[in-house]
């Protein structure tokens, strides 16, 4: 696994050469659809963002998963009232967020040296409730709503937890994965079976069964490089199993641990999106860093777009970075607009916004963009505008798409041919 501190350079120094070369669109032809920027909402995000949590009109902006630090913040942000809620210090950099029944929120933190933490936050004000180190650097957790208790993992040992205190209720395994001190660990629940569990340790994915109060292993399969995301998924057609996003690497994994296809590409793999839901998959859709994004079905076949607008070009010279490298992930809604049936995919480079078209026939077409700063003022040195810039990925909202900048939110609508 490339270490966070390496990674954070890379993306920075990809970030620098890219920003000089800045362009207001990309789009070479008219495009169908016009995004208009209304308001900007001033909230001091967390810098360098990544990951956010959007629950109902709310969305709880979580930090960056790439650059640890020893301590960090969540903001919660009312999209109703256009202001921030609360905000919350936390012991490290927050991973994951889940939301539950009663409106508290779980967070996983982790940081670069040190133990990861378990925490409960309290929906109306952003206050810990309750705080677990576990000893290994990383974590991932899941919620049973028909267990109303939660399982944990640090890709050693599984443990079943309780939501109101954080206590360890149960030891269900131990002995897990490849890895005593993992730097990635995922947990996944199958969606055919409840009773099934995907769980990866680095490059390592396993299968547990759980069963009289404990987890066996079913199957293992070894990924190229360190795994990221899982997302288990039934198709329309049939097929069902796991998806594993890995650096480089995308795997379709059958519910009898047999590898059903593979995607090869290049770098940050993230955000897979089931279309219309993991019970009844027709689509995936994924982002890659340098890469664009990717559609795939049942069988691997895709369709597959970089973001628009070329390579990089240094002294005249074209470099292999693209001018705009995809961040934070991909964010999804169904069309309303009738000429643009399907789904509507929101995805954003360091400057720009893009919104995309994915037809029921499984076509992917753009269809608008604007910068993400439509009035152009730059704020800071490139490497300032690089580290701080908080890259979220765009997200929907009733009738609008918002997208984060240095010094807050911007509200765009979006227009369409033919209708809105």
């Amino acid at each position: 696994m490339i270490k966070p501190f390496l990674l954070s350079t890379i993306i920075i120094f990809a970030f620098t050469l890219v920003s000089c070369t800045r362009a207001e669109t990309t789009a070479t032809q008219p495009l169908p659809g016009m995004l208009q920027a209304q308001q900007i909402h001033e909230v001091a995000l967390p810098g360098g963002g990544q990951i956010l949590s959007q629950v109902g009109e709310g969305v709880l902006f979580l930090g960056s998963q790439l650059q640890r630090t020893p301590t960090r913040y969540v903001v919660f942000y009312d999209a109703v009232q256009k202001r921030q809620l609360w905000d919350a210090t936390l012991p490290g950099s927050a991973i994951k967020a889940i939301h539950l029944p009663g409106g508290d929120f779980i967070l996983v933190t982790i940081q670069e040296k040190g133990n990861a933490h378990l925490l409960r936050l309290d929906g109306e004000t952003g206050a810990i409730l309750w705080d677990v180190p576990y000893a290994n650097p990383t974590l991932d957790a899941l919620w049973r709503e028909d267990m109303k208790d939660m399982l944990v993992s640090d890709g050693v040992s599984l443990w079943q937890v309780a939501p109101r205190d954080g206590r360890q209720m149960a030891l269900l395994a131990t002995g897990l994965g490849q890895s005593l001190h993992p730097d990635s660990v995922v947990l996944a629940r199958s969606v055919d079976d409840p009773q099934t569990l995907y769980l990866s340790n680095n490059s390592m994915l396993l299968a547990l069964n759980l069963k009289g109060g404990q987890a066996m292993e079913t199957w293992r399969f070894s990924s190229a490089k360190f795994i990221a995301q899982l997302l288990p998924v039934h198709f329309f057609s049939g097929e069902q199993g796991v998806i594993a996003l890995a650096h480089s690497n995308v795997y379709f994994v059958d519910a009898a641990g047999k590898l059903a296809w593979h995607i090869k590409n290049k770098d940050i793999n993230y955000t897979a999106i089931a279309l219309p839901n993991a019970q009844e998959t027709e689509w995936v859709v994924f982002g890659n860093f340098v890469k664009g994004i990717y559609v795939v079905d049942a069988h691997g076949q895709r369709a597959h777009q970089p973001l628009p607008g070329g390579n990089v070009r240094i002294l005249g010279i074209p470099v292999p970075i693209p001018k705009n490298i995809l961040l934070g992930g991909i964010r999804a809604t169904s069309s309303a607009a009738g000429a643009f049936p399907g789904y509507l995919l929101a995805t954003r480079s360091l400057d720009n916004v893009f919104v995309y078209q994915l037809s029921p026939t499984g076509k992917l077409s753009l269809i608008a963009e604007s910068p993400v700063n439509p009035g152009g003022e730059e704020m800071g040195t490139l490497i300032q505008q690089a580290q701080s810039n908080p890259n979220y990925p765009p997200f929907f909202l009733d009738d609008y798409l918002a997208v984060s900048q240095a010094n807050g939110i911007t509200q765009f609508t979006l227009t369409l041919e033919g209708g809105s």
